[in-house]
């Protein structure tokens, strides 16, 4: 699964797609026709990266701890990890214990797994 297809997905949905991104990951999204908001842009738009977190329809994020706010809050997220088992077996590994036993529905695998959790942008609801 890509980044590329996620976007795909999400827009062929009808959903905007709107990137976070690190400062230094700006410029790897230059070729992605999104929206990309480093922490400067958002400071300067007035907006804290939780405000935008929090308003967010579903989180889709990799390794971040903002997955574990999202979840206490009962906010819709996804996790994207496609270095799942590389990133495991790294220095970094997982500090988390409860990420390694996530529901696996809250993981996504394909295509598919993102496309049961849009329903058509109309509805405004997550399913």
């Amino acid at each position: 699964l890509t980044l590329q297809a996620i976007i795909d997905e999400t827009i062929a949905r009808g959903w905007s797609f709107v990137a976070k991104v690190h400062l230094h990951e700006a410029e790897s999204f230059d070729d992605l026709e999104v929206t990309v908001l480093t922490n400067d842009r958002l400071y300067a738009l007035e907006v804290t990266p939780y405000e935008l977190f929090g308003a967010a329809d579903l989180l889709i994020t990799d390794y971040s701890s903002i997955y574990t706010e999202r979840a206490a809050l009962g906010l819709p997220y996804a996790l994207w990890c496609p270095d799942y088992q590389e990133f495991a077996s790294s220095y970094r590994g997982f500090r988390e214990p409860e990420f390694l036993s996530l529901e696996t529905t809250n993981i996504l695998h394909s295509v598919n797994d993102l496309a049961q959790r849009l329903t058509p942008r109309e509805t405004g609801t997550l399913s």
